[in-house]
């Protein structure tokens, strides 16, 4: 669905501040990955893309729609390592039938979880879980190099009203250029027993104040219990 802007409207209100609970019990990581077949997440996903470079104040659009990830079969690929199959569903609301758009998978192993996403491998956690751990998020695809970091460990959060009492927040990136033309900023939010629970991704590039970019916004609504 898509609706056309005549404001530029920044998404807020969807992630509160977090509080740290109790952290005495060593986390492996595999606590917050959605890993059983036959699971599921849906999403609600919010995102404003600005493009007016060329037509200030005219080039902003906004897409609303839902998406949900089903963990359809487990296999062996051709590495040797168990693999989740993961079905993607689309709709623009929640009157309308899904739609299969595409396959991902994932990998969960002792030492890390990965997903491959749009046929790009991303790492996603690296275990065990401790704060200000980094590691290279992007070390098996050829995207710019991007240092992932635990913050918010055993965390209580609320996503879109809902409270969740055992999370972790993954920074995945968080940059200004020494002009400040360029913005990037990426965060993933999992919970204990459910997965990824929250996605936002800011890409800016501002000239003369004039924005170019995508502002994405993706938060779970229901899950399988």
């Amino acid at each position: 669905m898509k609706h056309r802007l005549t404001l530029f409207i920044v998404i807020c209100a969807m992630v509160s501040c977090k509080t740290k609970i109790d952290d005495t019990l060593r986390l492996t990581g595999e606590e917050y990955v959605n890993n059983k077949t036959g699971s599921w997440i849906i999403y609600k996903v919010d995102s404003i893309v600005l493009n007016d470079f060329h037509a200030p104040n005219q080039g902003i659009d906004s897409f609303r729609y839902q998406v949900k990830e089903l963990i359809s079969e487990k296999f062996i690929n051709t590495s040797g390592k168990e693999t989740n199959r993961i079905e993607r569903y689309k709709r623009d609301n929640d009157t309308l039938p899904w739609q299969i758009t595409n396959i991902w998978t994932s990998n969960l192993s002792a030492s890390s979880f990965e997903k491959v996403e749009e046929n790009i491998r991303y790492v996603k956690l690296s275990f065990p879980v401790s704060e200000n751990k980094y590691w290279s998020g992007n070390q098996f695809n050829i995207l710019t190099p991007w240092d992932y970091t635990y913050q918010h460990i055993k965390a209580v959060s609320r996503v879109n009203g809902v409270t969740f009492n055992n999370t972790l927040t993954v920074m995945q990136k968080d940059s200004v250029d020494d002009n400040f033309i360029e913005k990037r900023f990426a965060i993933e939010i999992y919970a204990e027993n459910i997965g990824m629970i929250y996605k936002q991704i800011d890409t800016l590039e501002i000239q003369n104040n004039i924005k170019k970019g995508l502002l994405y916004r993706q938060t779970a609504i229901d899950w399988s219990k």
